[in-house]
C-alpha cells in the first residue's frame, strides 16, 4: 500500500535514485517514465536506496527462508552490495546476464509484471554472445528487439534439445 507511485513520490519524491547513467529525484524519474516511449527506457536500479530513502527499509522484511542463510554476511563491511531497489516502466528490464557475484536473490513485484527467462550454463540465448569468462555480453540494444528477433529461436532450441532446459515465468504483484 505504501509503495504505490503516489505514495512513493509523497514520501521520497526529492530523494535521488540511480537511473542508468545518472541520479534523478524520484518525482523526476516518474515524470520521465510516464511520458517515455523508448525501446530501452531508463529505470531505477539503485544500490544506495537504503541510505537515500531509509524509510523504505521499514516497509518490508526479508522472507524467513532467506534469513540467516546469506554467507556474504560473514564478510561484514566487505560484502558486496546486496540491497537494490528497482522501479521500472513498460519495456524496461535488465538484459541477459549472469549475476557477477553468483548470489541468490529474492524479488518482490509490487505492481505490473516481471518476466523471467532462465537457461542453464553453457546455453547462451540466440543473439547473445558472452565473452569466454562471461564478464562481457554482446546482445541487441533492447529487450523488445531481442524478443522480436530471437525469442522464437530460443523456444525452438528449448523444444528440440533437452539440454536447453528453459524456465519461463511471469511474476505479478505479490509474487
Amino acid at each position: 500500500k505504501t509503495w504505490s507511485k503516489e505514495q512513493l513520490v509523497a514520501r521520497f519524491g526529492d530523494a535521488p535514485f540511480t537511473c542508468g547513467p545518472c541520479d534523478l529525484p524520484l518525482r523526476e524519474f516518474y515524470a520521465y517514465a510516464d511520458r517515455n516511449l523508448d525501446d530501452t527506457p531508463l529505470f531505477v536500479f539503485d544500490r544506495l536506496f537504503h541510505e537515500r530513502a531509509p524509510g523504505l527499509l521499514e516497509d518490508y522484511e526479508v522472507p524467513d527462508v532467506f534469513r540467516g542463510r546469506d554467507l556474504f554476511d560473514l564478510l561484514g563491511e566487505g560484502r558486496p552490495a546486496f540491497r537494490w531497489l528497482l522501479i521500472a516502466n513498460k519495456r524496461s528490464g535488465s538484459k541477459w546476464h549472469i549475476d557477477p557475484n553468483k548470489t541468490c536473490a529474492w524479488n518482490a513485484v509490487v505492481r505490473g509484471r516481471k518476466r523471467w527467462l532462465l537457461l542453464p550454463p553453457g546455453c547462451p540465448p540466440p543473439g547473445v554472445h558472452p565473452s569466454s569468462d562471461g564478464g562481457e555480453v554482446t546482445q541487441p540494444v533492447s529487450l523488445v528487439e531481442w524478443f522480436h528477433n530471437f525469442y522464437h529461436q530460443l523456444r525452438r532450441n528449448a523444444d528440440t534439445n533437452a539440454a536447453w532446459d528453459l524456465k519461463e515465468a511471469t511474476c505479478g504483484p505479490g509474487d
